[in-house]
């Protein structure tokens, strides 16, 4: 049996089964819950926007439920990862998130070429060309 004073621990792995897996510890129990990717996604999402809005902590409800969102960013760092060569893209969120996404060089230049036309527009109040095709 848990005690009052038992930190709940949280944790994710992948599962038997190969599906992201939920994993909770109090005390001596843990109970494992698998989720299916999208919900993984979402649930990842989720978490990074209630981080934002605690770290705001104004006017927000007890009980209010947190769904995906557009996310503040806070910083943003370029870099090229040593091990494959490839672009990466740290951004810090506010409510203290990080993402640490990797781009083939191709879809780096597309983002990139986006992000500046859409920069440039808000910036001149202008409409833009139409942007390239994304890669995938």
């Amino acid at each position: 049996m848990a005690n009052q004073s038992d930190q709940l621990g949280i944790y994710v792995d992948i599962g038997k089964n190969i599906v992201p897996r939920l994993n909770f510890t109090l005390g001596d129990h843990t109970t494992n819950v698998d989720i299916d990717t999208v919900g993984a996604a979402n649930l990842g999402a989720s978490l990074l926007m209630s981080s934002f809005l605690s770290s705001i902590g104004k006017g927000i409800p007890d009980g209010t439920l947190v769904s995906p969102g557009q996310l503040p960013v806070q910083s943003v760092e370029g870099s090229v990862d040593p091990a494959s060569n490839l672009p990466t893209l740290k951004i810090g969120l506010i409510g203290g998130g990080e993402l640490n996404l990797i781009f083939s060089a191709d879809l780096a230049a597309v983002g990139a070429a986006l992000l500046t036309r859409q920069t440039l527009q808000v910036v001149k109040d202008q409409p833009v060309e139409s942007p390239p095709k994304s890669v995938n």
